[in-house]
């Protein structure tokens, strides 16, 4: 008789090791699940980014390179056209400083698209598992025994009275 009493509690025990490397387990898979998929929201953004920036340097670029190669050209043959050579180099500064603004607005333009704070699929995510975790900690219905008024908790009553109303 007294084995038998023993065998109960290491059962209950081994019952509660179960079931925490159950959770744990569970617990570390859905972490998993959750980082990939937040790998995935910031490899996405990454992508964005990198056109972004990529259009921006190609707009510098394009700026400064315009500016050093073409600019003599156009400013002769604004010069001719205006009869000024000053007239000339200037309308030559100007066509190409519109390009570089041209450029540099595309480049802001993909730049916005870039939302670094936001995450929707983890959020969601996140919020589903909240749920659930809510749902899994939420007080079970009280039990009624035929013959007996089932006990009943008030909704704004804390965990502690909970707790000590059923350890009486």
């Amino acid at each position: 008789m007294r084995e038998e009493a023993e065998a109960v509690p290491e059962e209950a025990q081994r019952g509660w090791r179960d079931r925490i490397v159950l959770l744990s387990n569970a617990a570390g898979a859905l972490l998993r699940t959750r980082l990939a998929i937040l790998r995935e929201e910031i490899a996405l953004k990454a992508a964005f980014a990198a056109k972004a920036f990529v259009a921006v340097a190609i707009a510098v670029a394009a700026g400064a390179g315009a500016l050093l190669l073409f600019a003599a050209l156009l400013a002769a043959i604004f010069a001719s056209l205006l009869k000024s050579v000053v007239l000339g180099i200037l309308a030559a500064f100007v066509l190409y400083g519109l390009i570089a603004v041209a450029a540099a607005a595309l480049g802001w333009k993909a730049l916005t698209r870039v939302k670094p704070l936001e995450f929707r699929a983890t959020e969601e995510e996140l919020r589903r598992d909240w749920e659930a975790v809510r749902a899994a900690t939420a007080p079970p219905p009280p039990v009624v025994v035929a013959g007996s008024a089932p006990e009943t908790f008030e909704e704004d009553s804390g965990l502690e009275e909970r707790f000590r109303a059923g350890a009486e």
